[in-house]
């Protein structure tokens, strides 16, 4: 796969996962009728990763527009250092599906799209840190 690729990739995926949770996690979030459930804490954090997922698409799209004209290895280090919210943000998603899918059948689907937003996390991530490794440098004038 070639690197130019990998940005519109990362773009994607984040796009996707924040998507997902905009669309069917936090409605589902919101209408959760379980005993002990705290929408009006969830749905606040919920908005808060939809926002992080699209800055931190914008973002890592332009800095990697802007590295590929760069040699300085410097911008390969924050390209990889930028995987790391991506990956925790995933980890940490995850546990709020295990829990939506504990509240029972009526949770299930928005269990399955936290799933689906937490897997493009991860997957955003490691093509990050592809992105950081296999950036090549522009020819020597």
């Amino acid at each position: 796969m070639k690197s130019s690729r990998i940005p519109t990739l990362i773009f994607g995926f984040l796009v996707l996962s924040a998507v997902l949770l905009a669309a069917l996690v936090i409605p589902g979030a919101k209408d959760d009728p379980s005993p002990g459930a705290t929408p009006e804490r969830a749905v606040p954090v919920l908005w808060f990763i939809v926002a992080v997922n699209f800055a931190l698409a914008f973002l890592l799209f332009a800095l990697s527009r802007a590295a590929a004209t760069l040699a300085n290895w410097r911008w390969r280090v924050v390209i990889c250092l930028a995987a790391l919210p991506m990956v925790l943000m995933g980890l940490a998603m995850t546990d709020g599906a295990f829990a939506y899918w504990g509240h029972g059948a009526p949770m299930r689907p928005a269990a399955v799209a936290m799933f689906g937003s937490a897997g493009s996390n991860v997957v955003a991530g490691i093509l990050t840190t592809l992105l950081g490794l296999l950036r090549s440098k522009p020819p020597a004038a």
